[in-house]
């Protein structure tokens, strides 16, 4: 079983960490090494590979400029675009670490969209788990030139324009990631969305965290668990070879209504 968390949540869990003294900055560049660990799996050898990385002004945007760093060390050639500026200190220190580089492409606005071409894939890093409401003006351009670009997109967390606790996206402005890697656990909008073709492949990757938070102080949507594969059949008691029908036990099937069987029907005969 697969344990969800809220965006909430999330941020006491990190608070928790850095309280007992784990550098924010480290778990960024865990961050990173996850998202090109998995630009990796999707694209192959970095060498002669061009990857544009769109960053945020928060820390979602410092995870995909540390990437593109990471990136650029195992042979690939990084553009980081940064349409709404950069803002948090540890993005900021990881923009100087990479500009200290010399090796990337940097972009610090708007730029044309017949500039937006030719990039073996995309790095989604523009909003985070904290993204809620609408995006503006700027952030609709870029999330439009993203889906525009027609390469494969890793987003970062959640797909951007998505809202990380219900899965929310206003006027279908959102992302639409080949893949999304979340950390620690799958952040619950990204299974309540109706949006799940903007999530597509979901990976969970692991944060070295050394606290967790209680259940009883998180929020409710952090007990959700989701069922894996796996896990369906566990549930099910075993069956030895002599065992008939009438001794499997029994399934109540309640569904239906007056003129709406339909589906009740359909599922009796399955």
């Amino acid at each position: 079983m697969l344990r969800t968390i809220t965006p909430s949540d999330m941020q006491r869990v990190e608070q928790s960490a850095f309280a007992q003294g784990v550098p924010s900055i480290l778990l960024m560049e865990q961050a990173a090494q996850h998202v090109t660990d998995q630009l990796c799996d999707m694209l192959g050898d970095f060498k002669g590979k061009s990857v544009l990385f769109v960053a945020g002004k928060g820390n979602n945007g410092g995870d995909a400029i540390a990437a593109a760093r990471l990136f650029i060390r195992r042979g690939g050639i990084a553009t980081v675009w940064l349409p709404l500026g950069c803002q948090t200190p540890d993005a900021k220190a990881n923009l100087k670490f990479l500009e200290c580089t010399g090796n990337a492409f940097i972009w610090e606005s708007a730029v044309p969209k017949t500039r937006l071409h030719g990039f073996s894939a995309v790095v989604d890093g523009l909003f985070g788990t904290g993204f809620k409401g609408i995006p503006d003006d700027s952030a609709r351009f870029a999330i439009n030139a993203i889906n525009d670009m027609h390469a494969p997109v890793l987003a970062i967390d959640v797909p951007s324009g998505m809202n990380a606790l219900t899965g929310e996206v206003h006027d279908d402005i959102c992302v639409h990631a080949t893949r999304t890697v979340t950390f620690h656990r799958a952040k619950l909008g990204l299974y309540l969305t109706r949006h799940r073709a903007c999530v597509r492949d979901l990976v969970i990757a692991p944060l070295d965290l050394p606290y967790e938070i209680d259940d009883a102080e998180t929020d409710e949507g952090s007990r959700y668990l989701v069922p894996e594969t796996h896990d369906l059949p566990a549930l099910l008691p075993l069956r030895t070879r002599d065992m008939h029908k009438g001794a499997c036990g029994r399934v109540v099937l309640y569904a239906g209504s007056m003129g709406m069987s339909g589906a009740a029907a359909m599922a009796g005969l399955a």
